[in-house]
């Protein structure tokens, strides 16, 4: 990642990751891990500036590489449901954003156990507890 890249990124410009974006899928192919990562990291800008309906493509991309390349049931894949699940919630599309969810409690209980941090928070958010 370049100096170019790092400042951009700190200042906030959504182009800057799509420079980014563009130049991974050009060297690595579309569905590297490394373009999730970017798509993630473009998500959250977008989400973070407001703009949640050009932010959920990006997570359901990404769902679909880390899916496939490191199975159903990886944090990556735990991250990306709960980052999606939110802003359905957040929006009021509790019958998408919950199961979403509830998906991810299930990955992250068992790859993480149930008293870490990223459980009890998933619960904290269905549950309230």
């Amino acid at each position: 990642i370049g100096v170019a890249f790092a400042i951009g990124a700190q200042e906030g410009d959504p182009a800057v990751y799509e420079r980014e974006l563009a130049e991974r899928e050009r060297a690595l192919g579309p569905n590297h891990p490394d373009v999730a990562e970017t798509l993630v990291n473009l998500a959250i800008l977008y989400n973070e500036q407001g703009f949640s309906d050009k932010a959920l493509p990006l997570y359901e991309r990404a769902l679909a590489i880390w899916e496939k390349t490191h199975g159903p049931d990886s944090s990556d894949v735990a991250h990306t449901l709960t980052d999606m699940a939110v802003i359905h919630l957040e929006h009021g599309r509790d019958e998408i954003g919950r199961p979403l969810l509830e998906r991810a409690l299930v990955i992250q209980r068992a790859n993480l156990g149930e008293d870490h941090p990223d459980v009890e928070a998933i619960l904290e958010v269905l549950y309230g507890e």
